[in-house]
């Protein structure tokens, strides 16, 4: 049994021509990634998924293994693949490069809450409580509108940030997705929730990497 990082990696994508080799810092967002699953010991490999040549050099530039994904899969195929390369009772760590923001102390804890959980077959996201008036089309979602409330009694929504997901191999198999309906929702700081989703959002992003390094400390 082993605990596997898993990063998924793109040559481009819709928020960067340059995808997760993007440049983020001194570096881009695949080695900053690397580097931050490099600080965590409880890792015991870290494996970069990519149908990119490019990326695969940059895998091993950096020390780390590499799985050539066919770019034709879905993304639940590219799971599945990914799995069917490692050991049904091996521990699947999901790192996401869009998220710069979860560094290793997350990581770190977000293994200690799957395993303190007595490893949850749904799994253990990185994920926001929100205490919002959510509504979908036939109406409210996380409250009675028949009344006005305050916030306060809302029920709690979880957001989840895409920014890391634990599970074990064969329990991903099973469900055919990361996490399963009922997951362990491991809450993170506002900063470590911001995804890059959009172009512009990377130049703002990466002016808040002080704030990191001062939260990662």
């Amino acid at each position: 049994m082993s605990i596997v990082a898993i990063v998924p990696a793109l040559e481009s994508n819709k928020y960067s021509s340059d995808g997760d080799l993007a440049p983020w810092g001194d570096s881009n967002l695949l080695e900053w990634k690397i580097s931050q699953l490099k600080s965590v010991s409880r890792v015991d490999r870290i494996i970069v998924s990519t149908d990119s040549d490019k990326i695969i050099e940059i895998a091993n530039q950096n020390g780390v293994e590499f799985l050539k994904r066919n770019s034709k899969l879905s993304l639940k195929e590219s799971l599945l693949s990914v799995c069917s390369n490692l050991e049904l009772d091996d521990d699947i760590l999901w790192a996401n490069p869009t998220s710069p923001f979860v560094g290793g102390s997350i990581f770190k804890s977000i293994i200690n809450e799957y395993f303190l959980s007595d490893i949850p077959v749904d799994g253990v996201v990185a994920s926001r409580v929100q205490y919002e008036f959510l509504y979908k089309e036939s109406g409210p979602l996380n409250f009675d509108g028949s009344s006005i409330i305050s916030r306060d009694n809302l029920n709690a929504v979880y957001l989840i940030t895409n920014g890391a997901y634990f599970s074990r191999c064969k329990n991903v198999i099973k469900k055919e997705k990361m996490f399963g309906d009922r997951p362990v929702f491991f809450e993170v700081p506002w900063l470590a929730s911001l995804e890059i989703r959009e172009k512009e959002q990377m130049s703002l992003f990466s002016s808040l990497i002080h704030k990191y390094f001062q939260e990662e400390l």
